[in-house]
């Protein structure tokens, strides 16, 4: 089936599909991002915030990550000290299904822009499940201090996962205090080819006529 043909069904099936071209959409339950051989589904979104704050579902684009297998987030998200204090807590779930049955994902790249001025902090806390709802992995970025990137291997390579993003800012009096966010970077790393049911045969079958010989 050709991409044209493809993107058609996506667009008669209700969803948007984003097939590594770098296209920013907002988040919806309907959106679908196809990047190499990772398909992005099922997003939820949910916003509690109080004070001066702005960013949130409703803002919120999503686009393949140029140059990695994974999503970018934008949003201006900010909380901002007025007359009172402010906070902003976004979650945004999404489901991630490795297409290629000879790769999984082993480990995850979380990168963030987030500052905090004055009395302030920024947080990224990253949770990933496996398809029976276990926690499998656990990345988080924050500042201050400036803790801007990091990776974590999950427990075992998965082909399927589930990721909850729980997005936090907060500011407070005195002030002035503000803490931003632009962007949130999410990248998959994954294993080589798996060996065949046939190959593992064939190799083993290798090594017992060595011990033979």
């Amino acid at each position: 089936m050709s991409p044209r043909h493809i993107l058609l069904a996506a667009i008669s099936a209700g969803a948007i599909a984003l097939t590594g071209q770098v296209l920013a959409a907002p988040i919806s339950s309907t959106l679908v991002i196809i990047d190499e051989d990772k398909r992005f589904s099922n997003f939820t979104c949910s916003v509690v915030s109080s004070g001066t704050t702005s960013g949130g579902c409703g803002t919120v684009d999503v686009q393949p990550l140029l140059g990695d297998t994974g999503l970018r987030f934008q949003d201006f998200f900010l909380a901002f000290t007025g007359p009172a204090n402010s906070t902003l807590d976004v979650l945004i779930g999404y489901d991630v299904q490795v297409l290629d049955p000879s790769k999984s994902i082993e480990s995850i790249t979380l990168a963030f822009n987030g500052t905090a001025n004055g009395i302030a902090f920024t947080n990224v806390v990253e949770t990933a499940f496996d398809a029976n709802g276990n926690i499998v992995g656990q990345a988080q970025v924050f500042t201050p201090p400036p803790t801007l990137q990091t990776e974590v291997f999950l427990t075992s390579p998965q082909q399927f996962l589930h990721i909850e993003k729980d997005i936090g800012l907060a500011s407070f009096l005195p002030g002035p205090s503000s803490a931003t966010i632009s962007f949130i970077d999410q990248d998959f790393h994954q294993t080589g080819d798996v060996p065949e049911p046939m190959t593992l045969a064939l190799f083993g079958s290798g090594l017992i006529g060595l011990g033979l010989i």
